[in-house]
């Protein structure tokens, strides 16, 4: 198969709108996931899924590609590049084989020009970053055991103990830009064994929870 990233206006009309499309990528592999930087200085980061894996830069003055990272196992897949606030790192995360237990996603680090490629989070998913770009929140792959709930974490980019956010069954972190309020998800099962989800703000991210939308798929 071949992906590429588009662009497409989204006026009134559909059928005008993919008339008008534009092709971003030329590529002979698997191109997904595009993710813009925060201040527009590139047309954006798409994840390639070539073998091996690799990040693409997508130069905005240009349109050319630059490779910024080079996996070369084959059994690693790279995607959901996440730009930090200030444009000063990349996150994303990498599942790979993991001793024992199947597979384990990690999340990594990475310049924009590609150096100080390092791992920030050694197990985790979800992740969205702070808005002063000190912090990557994320939530546990697994439950806790005596609860069965997850919990939403966080942890320093520069280092350290992670620290606990949630642990009323989070996931899916967004953070305010200024800090005020966290968004997250919360999963309800229904008689039928499928799952709805309810969108939780709260104020801090420690405190009080009100719902924002009870109930969407």
């Amino acid at each position: 198969m071949q992906f590429d990233i588009w662009k497409f206006p989204t006026g009134p009309d559909p059928v005008d709108n993919v008339r008008q499309a534009v092709r971003i990528t030329h590529q002979t592999g698997q191109v997904q996931t595009p993710e813009f930087g925060p201040h527009r200085s590139r047309n954006g980061l798409s994840l390639g899924q070539w073998r091996p894996r690799k990040f693409m830069d997508s130069e905005s003055a240009s349109g050319e590609t630059r490779q910024i990272t080079f996996e070369k196992d084959p059994r690693v897949v790279a995607g959901v590049p996440i730009w930090s606030p200030d444009g000063k790192s990349i996150a994303f995360a990498i599942n790979e084989p993991a001793a024992g237990i199947g597979r384990s996603i990690r999340y990594w680090l990475i310049r924009p020009d590609g150096s100080d490629l390092h791992v920030v989070l050694s197990m985790g998913t979800w992740a969205a970053w702070s808005g002063d770009s000190q912090w990557l929140y994320y939530c546990e792959s697994s439950p806790v055991q005596e609860t069965g709930s997850f919990r939403l974490m966080k942890v320093s980019v520069s280092g350290g103990t992670p620290v606990l956010v949630r642990s009323d069954n989070a996931r899916g972190p967004a953070v305010a830009p200024d800090g005020s309020a966290l968004y997250y998800v919360v999963p309800l099962q229904n008689l039928n064994g499928s799952l709805d989800y309810e969108l939780r703000a709260a104020r801090p991210e420690n405190g009080s929870v009100h719902s924002v939308c009870p109930h969407f798929r």
